[in-house]
């Protein structure tokens, strides 16, 4: 099928103040706000949505090492699957589809989780924890393919940062809204950490609702047909392109590494998590105490989680704001990866003391935050002296299989190690040296990646191998 033509990249700039500070051309103000607030709904319902996963999670018997195991299971399996229907539907079509149908199951969850008790009940959050934690990944995934086919690579240089940052204030307003949410809760009985589900179901509804007007937005802008696919008919899907890019990964050393890098992120992300939750578990009890204090306590929990997540975000909103572009500038992508690394160094340092509820709080706050805001941006950027088979496909295995692999496999050796009895020092001093290999892995790649970028046989779009 054609892709439909594109105008002029020269467009004269977009009237306005607001056009100065975005650098924003004619015909794109209406689309780019679209797009802002389709992210913004996305990620404000999902934030909405962690603190109910949280709660579900540590009332499942935090067996976090099964509820990633099949997390990765479904997303693995999925994603050729994904793939495949995304190549064969219309892009206005499509999207509303995963967006209504996952609002549907969330609904369902929610009324199933009502009128159940015991195991059963635990059985169905278990349940939501999974299916929660796949929506979000597909969610965001479809979200982007649709703006990377609706927008030339000119305009979402200038663009998507832009993007980014209606995600974020989406997700600041989803914690802000569940908190308060929460808050009110404890003032009338019935009601906790469950209903938020039909929150976050209503932020994919109003996702839904924004799908078509920016469709026919971006069919005007380029003059063709809305039939056009997300992905194009000649490339490869399904399994076929999930093959291609182990392929391409497992040839390329530069690959290998960025998969090195991000089995060290899901190392410290996942310790962290889990301990988090056991002590927020401790914390908040719900075992052996009357119904009423056990739902108070969910509540406590929720509000917990929101208040964190509410803290992150609004580090992660400022840096993006004020700080991304000048520190690349300032101290080049190899220190930006290795902010993480060098946080949870210090941060696993300080649980060797005495740990406390606010100081695994802090931790995560920082952790999350210099992920997303400067860890982030950083290994995105890492993609651009690779072809393009690599940029999409060989990014979507590393996303994906390797993301989520690692995730589960961390959580078992969590599950190992606490089975055991292993001392906290002990794990903790281990994570340390981890965390300083990892630092070194940071190092090396961001020395890499400017070595590809300065080279003499480096061009936009070329296959680099070290």
């Amino acid at each position: 099928m054609p892709t439909p033509s594109r105008p002029d990249p020269e467009q004269p700039p977009a009237p306005g103040p607001l056009a100065r500070i975005a650098d924003l051309r004619e015909g794109e103000g209406v689309p780019l706000l679209l797009s802002v607030l389709l992210f913004g709904c996305l990620l404000g319902a999902w934030y909405c949505l962690r603190p109910t996963r949280e709660v579900f999670g540590i009332d499942s018997g935090q067996v976090y090492n099964e509820l990633w195991t099949w997390t990765a299971v479904v997303t693995i399996a999925l994603t050729p699957l994904f793939g495949w229907l995304v190549s064969r539907f219309e892009r206005r079509v499509f999207l509303p589809i995963v967006y209504l149908g996952g609002a549907a199951l969330l609904v369902l969850f929610a009324f199933m989780h009502g009128r159940l008790e015991g195991e059963a009940r635990e059985r169905v959050g278990y349940a939501f924890y999974v299916f929660v934690s796949v929506l979000s990944v597909f969610a965001t995934a479809v979200f982007w393919g649709f703006m990377a086919d609706g927008w030339r690579d000119e305009q979402a240089r200038r663009l998507f940062g832009l993007v980014a940052v209606g995600g974020t204030v989406g997700a600041l307003l989803g914690g802000v809204v569940a908190a308060a949410l929460l808050d009110l809760f404890e003032s009338i009985e019935g009601l906790g950490p469950r209903d938020l589900i039909w929150f976050g179901a209503a932020g994919y509804v109003f996702a839904a609702c924004l799908v078509p007007p920016l469709s026919r937005r971006f069919e005007a802008r380029g003059g063709g047909s809305d039939a056009v696919p997300i992905v194009e008919a000649t490339e490869p899907t399904g399994w076929e392109a999930a093959l291609d890019g182990f392929r391409l990964f497992v040839r390329s050393p530069y690959l290998i590494l960025i998969g090195v890098f991000l089995v060290g992120q899901t190392m410290a992300s996942t310790f962290l998590y889990v301990e988090s939750r056991a002590f927020t578990a401790e914390a908040f009890p719900t075992r052996g105490v009357a119904e009423a204090v056990a739902q108070s306590n969910r509540i406590a929990r929720g509000e917990f989680f929101a208040h964190v997540d509410i803290a992150y975000n609004t580090v992660a909103l400022f840096i993006q704001l004020f700080l991304v572009g000048r520190l690349v500038r300032w101290i080049g992508i190899g220190v930006m990866l290795a902010t993480l690394p060098l946080v949870n160094l210090a941060g696993f340092a300080m649980l060797l003391g005495t740990p406390a509820l606010w100081l695994y709080g802090l931790f995560e706050v920082a952790q999350r935050g210099s992920r997303f805001a400067v860890m982030k941006p950083a290994r995105e950027m890492l993609f651009t002296v690779l072809s393009r088979d690599e940029k999409y496909k060989a990014k979507q295995f590393l996303d994906t299989a390797v993301y989520r692999s690692s995730d589960a496999g961390w959580a078992w050796i969590e599950y190992g190690l606490s089975s055991a009895a292993a001392p906290v020092g002990l794990t903790h001093g281990l994570l340390l040296l981890a965390c300083g290999a990892w630092t070194g892995v940071a190092w090396v790649l961001g020395r890499r990646n400017t070595a590809l970028r300065d080279g003499p046989t480096f061009t936009t779009g070329a296959r680099h191998e070290l």
